[in-house]
């Protein structure tokens, strides 16, 4: 048998069953007690950080409530949703970041080129076939300069601290 006997009308525990389920459940109440502590932690936290908590704070009153599943399930989405909001901050800020100086490699090397292209007019030129490489190579360096002052790399002061 389970640890169950029979006494007079009822059923009841007998001493050894009693004591291991009375250990179990203060494992539990600690368990509970301990995770009520750390909801109301972390909901302080985001609190002091400025974030709007929807959740009231879990008092021990609470925790004869058929709502402590909920808050538990509440205190670990506010969590989830602050560690999420802020990795996608500091996601963005890094793209951000990325992209600036993608965007000055781009000017350098659209001036890199307009440079070296300028370097390939031929000063004098005397035949047809000169003058249409020059015609060539002045369009191409145009179109790098261009494409150099297209490019539009926000200022420091822009950028996110």
């Amino acid at each position: 048998m389970l640890g169950w006997s029979k006494a007079g009308k009822g059923h009841t525990l007998n001493k050894a069953t009693s004591t291991r389920f009375r250990t179990r459940l203060d494992r539990a109440t600690a368990l509970i007690k301990a995770t009520q502590k750390t909801y109301n932690r972390a909901r302080n936290a985001l609190l002091i950080l400025g974030e709007q908590v929807d959740t009231p704070r879990m008092l021990d009153s609470d925790l004869n409530s058929n709502d402590l599943m909920g808050y538990l399930k509440l205190g670990k989405v506010a969590r989830l949703e602050w560690f999420e909001s802020r990795a996608n901050a500091e996601r963005f800020k890094e793209e951000k970041e990325i992209l600036e100086e993608e965007l000055k490699r781009c000017k350098r090397t659209f001036s890199f080129f307009a440079n070296l292209w300028s370097h390939l007019i031929i000063p004098n030129p005397t035949t047809e076939q000169e003058n249409g490489r020059n015609a060539y190579v002045l369009k191409t360096v145009a179109n790098y300069i261009l494409l150099r002052d297209g490019v539009i790399v926000p200022d420091s002061a822009d950028t996110i601290k």
